[in-house]
């Protein structure tokens, strides 16, 4: 089944009978309950959990990942309490809080080595080792994950240094406050000691290059790639005027204020699109077109018009819909993509289903669903392989070989974007949102300072 998405041809946005929510509720809730249960499986007694328990370079524990998976599994608690299933959500909230503990605690092992490379200058190349930031994905011990098929400590690693790591992480903290109505006092001590200096880290990194979302273009910087740091020192701030607004108000200009996070989305924008990469302090690399990855920046990460520029969201939205999406339920990551022959990917498919959701426009946000459980419900993929962009690619073709011809399943953040999408546009159609778009008037007193 093929779906127009076509930004000019989207269908406008309908006031929504009563039934719709409780039919979406109906169609959902076995695949919600089946999914939620997986994920509370995968998890371990200290909070790990594999990014794929079928797919060997996938054992480690990745804290992006992760830290996504913890916020839809707080999501699903708030959406059971709804529902007055309290002890259920219980479950979900306990379970989620693991995983939120052991990357606490990732952290907090290295912060010392953090405080180090903020003070280490750009230029010097100890900013760019792994050594110098929180590996993206460590093992049962909190350190890098190393074993005999993926020996990353040989290689230059640049690759696992990920800018959204705790930016997602801080996140999944107040995805946590605000299932519970507040932070346990350990969280609360962890903030206390560490807020100021993950704040100015997220500073730092905000300036430099890395890997993007899907670790690849490592000497670019990425619209995501910021716009998450953008979207975790804003739920850095919330979480500070509930739990210490004495350390906001002491350090807003010097970790929390935006504005350079904002001036460096900006430089991405050129004739109303923001492309998806660019050399630091360049325009953008406009041969480069967009990435179906930016969808997180309006969608989960809260960029709009007002950050970054009148219409930028829409133009930029349209272009992902004709050259990424081109009338398919799922998008390509990029034109160039060459990452397993060059997919289309389940986790941005359904990114962009809370997107539509959002948008009011509920009608495609549930025809992409249902393609998902359709067809990928018996085993999550983290992408399907339909006309490779890139068929004689060396890499896919070895990446499919070694996974019996095809590409990653099982894959546990598959699982989890399939509930928030679920979830996200259930409570859409019921007229309100579980975690998106924080309202930051909360904010205001310390922005008036």
């Amino acid at each position: 089944m093929i779906m127009t998405l076509i930004h000019e041809k989207r269908i406008e946005k309908t006031s929504h009978s009563l039934s719709m929510p409780e039919n979406l509720h109906s169609k959902y809730m076995p695949f919600l309950e089946r999914f939620g249960k997986h994920l509370l499986n995968e998890i371990g007694t200290n909070g790990y959990i594999q990014a794929s328990s079928r797919y060997s370079p996938y054992k480690p524990h990745w804290i992006r990942d992760s830290s996504f998976i913890a916020i839809s599994l707080f999501n699903i608690a708030r959406f059971l309490r709804d529902a007055d299933k309290e002890s259920e959500a219980k479950k979900y909230i306990e379970a989620a809080s693991r995983i939120n503990t052991f990357n606490m605690n990732v952290i907090e092992r290295r912060i010392e080595r953090i405080k180090q490379t903020i003070q280490i200058p750009y230029e010097d190349e100890r900013h760019y080792l792994l050594d110098s930031h929180i590996p993206a994905r460590v093992g049962p011990s909190m350190d890098l994950f190393v074993d005999k098929n993926l020996n990353d400590i040989t290689s230059y690693n640049k690759w696992l240094i990920q800018h959204d790591t705790v930016p997602l992480f801080i996140m999944s903290l107040e995805s946590e406050r605000l299932a519970l109505g507040t932070l346990t006092n350990i969280r609360k001590q962890f903030l206390d000691s560490n807020a100021v200096t993950l704040g100015r880290y997220l500073n730092k990194i905000a300036l430099t290059p890395s890997s993007n979302a899907w670790e690849m273009e490592t000497d670019f910087m990425h619209p995501y790639t910021t716009s998450a740091i953008y979207a975790g020192k804003r739920s850095l701030a919330r979480l500070l005027v509930k739990e210490n607004p004495r350390l906001l108000g002491e350090h807003w200009e010097g970790f929390i204020d935006n504005t350079p996070i904002i001036e460096m989305l900006r430089l991405d924008v050129n004739n109303g699109v923001a492309y998806r990469r660019r050399k630091p302090f360049s325009d953008p690399d406009t041969n480069a077109g967009v990435d179906s990855e930016e969808i997180f920046m309006f969608s989960r990460f809260g960029i709009s018009d007002l950050d970054i520029g009148a219409g930028v969201k829409d133009k930029t939205i349209a272009l992902i819909e004709k050259d990424l999406f081109s009338g398919h339920m799922l998008p390509l990551r990029n034109l160039n993509d060459v990452y397993f022959l060059g997919g289309r990917w389940l986790l941005l498919g359904l990114e962009y289903a809370r997107y539509l959701a959002f948008d009011g426009d509920l009608e495609n946000a549930s025809e992409i669903i249902s393609y998902v459980l359709g067809k990928h419900s018996s085993s999550m993929p983290e992408q399907e392989i339909i006309n490779p962009a890139n068929p004689e690619s060396r890499e896919g073709a070895i990446d499919l070989q070694r996974n019996n011809g095809l590409p990653i399943q099982h894959l546990n953040w598959s699982y989890a974007a399939a509930t928030e999408a679920m979830l996200s546009t259930i409570n859409a159609a019921r007229g309100h949102f579980l975690v998106d778009h924080h309202d930051s008037s909360i904010l205001d007193d310390i922005l008036r300072k």
